[in-house]
């Protein structure tokens, strides 16, 4: 059992881990915009995923009345644009979770498991420090807009100061990553501390 865990289960699972850390949003951001004597409204929003932080493309979304010239589209970008370290962290989790899939090739079943936990740990490190960063960043461009959305006769009279969290979310791809990785550590752990097999 401990040779399937760890020369098959775990490298499938941080293959896992690394599609759903690229492909699903860990962070997204949206807010309805309500038509107003200037415009006939819309939604700014962005989500963003791994895959966005590794080639830093994070991207406003704005539709209706609130759709964007391409030079418009340039600068609004800028505003969810999160800090170049965070890139870094992707590049690295990247860099980590491939590596782990490689765990296999370690010829000792207990220093495999213990090679992949620390990956494992290591990866949730990064994604829990992106995640924060990322939350941030997009929390800060909301209170912008909220800022800047104040002054639309539309909302006039309404408190949206201390609102921004309520627009900004942590997405399926960071809770199904570290699902993943905490999976993989647990099996881990069981294979370090079940006995081996005589023989």
């Amino acid at each position: 059992m401990n040779e399937t865990v760890t020369r098959r289960i775990t490298p499938a699972g941080f293959l896992l881990a690394l599609l759903l850390f690229l492909v699903l949003p860990l962070a997204t951001a949206s807010c309805d915009v309500p038509p107003d004597s200037a415009s006939s409204g819309g939604t700014l929003g962005t989500s963003i995923s791994g895959a966005d932080l590794v080639v830093s493309h994070e991207h406003l979304d704005a539709d209706g009345g609130l759709a964007l010239s391409p030079a418009q589209q340039d600068r609004a970008d800028l505003y969810v644009a999160v800090p170049r370290g965070v890139q870094i962290l992707a590049l690295l989790t990247v860099a980590a979770l491939l590596a782990a899939t490689a765990t296999p090739l370690i010829r000792r079943v207990r220093v495999r498991a213990a090679v992949a936990a620390g990956a494992a740990v290591a990866a949730l490190a990064l994604v829990a420090v992106m995640a924060y960063l990322i939350r941030a960043k997009l929390t800060e461009a909301a209170e912008f807009f909220l800022l800047m959305g104040s002054y639309l006769p539309s909302v006039e009279g309404r408190d949206l100061d201390g609102r921004a969290g309520e627009v900004v979310h942590l997405g399926w791809g960071l809770w199904t990553t570290t699902a993943v990785l905490l999976l993989i550590v647990a099996l881990q752990i069981m294979t370090l501390v079940r006995p081996p097999r005589p023989g």
